[in-house]
């Protein structure tokens, strides 16, 4: 735990992630390792440490995420001449859990409810997160116009939703091309990808009206945030934009369907599903490359809900 923390201060990981390490070794690994010297950790026993997680209800990533961070353990224990050889550990199957896209129809009445809804009050009850009872008042929420422009700014710029913490003024570069002016954005770096983004033309008439928004604020300098510029917590500043789509969310919940839970990470599977069905053809590297991932990650997750039915046309395309 020292040695994340001291990570942490370099740079090498996020404090977010020294967090999520630490709550899993003071917990459930202290709980059923805590009274074991090092050597006693075979695979019999992480064996039963599975099943025991699993009995527990825990979900195939969260086993993993226990079994990677029980294997740091075990690395540092032989990078420290406490144990010879880490033991075999046992494989968990992981089971991909694609987020859900927005069909045209769902994006829509999502754009709607961003209009109808501004700058109305709604009121945040406490979620069932197996600590504290559900439906208890924790705060109102008022839906602004930054959530009705980052909504569609995501959806044709192909960013990641933690992106809109960390994008600034300065990241942002009108360009003209064949069919209209866009954006071209050397954002900082998320997920080791650093390679700039040039997004679809659509997104430069938000973006402008997203900045003409924050320019009668006096908060549109190269310096400041796109979206939530007065806070200087980003980390709240997320966060006030995640509950003001959550409140959007609840307020056409009998409009969406069941394919995939909806959350403003599905603004980014939008994006790039609506490039594959409506858009012209694409390698399907460059689309990759320019959301900053893989064809690989595209093919497993983004895509992965992605129907012959809804490419009608292509497929009975003629050369």
């Amino acid at each position: 735990m020292k040695e994340d923390a001291l990570k942490a201060e370099r740079g090498e990981v996020t404090k977010q992630y020294v967090t999520c390490q630490n709550n899993r070794i003071k917990g459930l690994l202290y709980e059923y390792f805590g009274d074991r010297d090092i050597k006693e950790i075979d695979y019999a026993l992480m064996d039963d440490f599975r099943t025991e997680l699993f009995r527990r209800g825990l979900s195939n990533s969260t086993v993993k995420l226990h079994f990677s961070t029980l294997s740091k353990v075990l690395n540092y224990a032989q990078r420290y001449k406490l144990l010879d050889i880490p033991p075999v550990k046992p494989t968990i199957k992981q089971e991909d859990n694609a987020r859900g896209f927005f069909n045209i129809r769902e994006y829509l009445a999502l754009r709607r409810a961003s209009h109808r809804l501004l700058g109305t009050s709604h009121g945040i009850s406490q979620k069932d997160d197996g600590k504290k009872a559900a439906g208890q008042p924790l705060r109102r929420v008022i839906v602004t116009e930054e959530i009705m422009y980052a909504i569609p700014f995501m959806v044709y710029s192909f960013i990641r939703p933690t992106d809109l913490k960390t994008m600034k003024h300065k990241h942002i570069e009108i360009r003209s091309g064949a069919r209209g002016d866009y954006l071209y954005m050397p954002i900082p770096e998320t997920k080791k990808h650093d390679k700039p983004i040039t997004s679809l033309p659509r997104a430069a008439y938000y973006y402008r009206r997203l900045r003409d928004y924050q320019e009668k604020r006096g908060l549109a300098d190269d310096d400041h945030f796109l979206f939530v510029p007065d806070m200087e917590n980003r980390t709240y500043a997320y966060r006030y934009l995640t509950r003001q789509f959550d409140v959007l969310l609840e307020a056409i919940a009998g409009q969406l369907t069941g394919d995939g839970d909806k959350t403003l990470y599905s603004l980014r599977h939008t994006s790039i599903m609506f490039r594959l069905i409506y858009g012209g053809e694409i390698n399907l590297l460059t689309l990759a490359r320019n959301a900053r991932t893989s064809v690989a990650m595209i093919e497993r997750f983004y895509a992965s809900r992605l129907q012959g039915s809804m490419m009608v046309n292509e497929l009975h395309a003629k050369k």
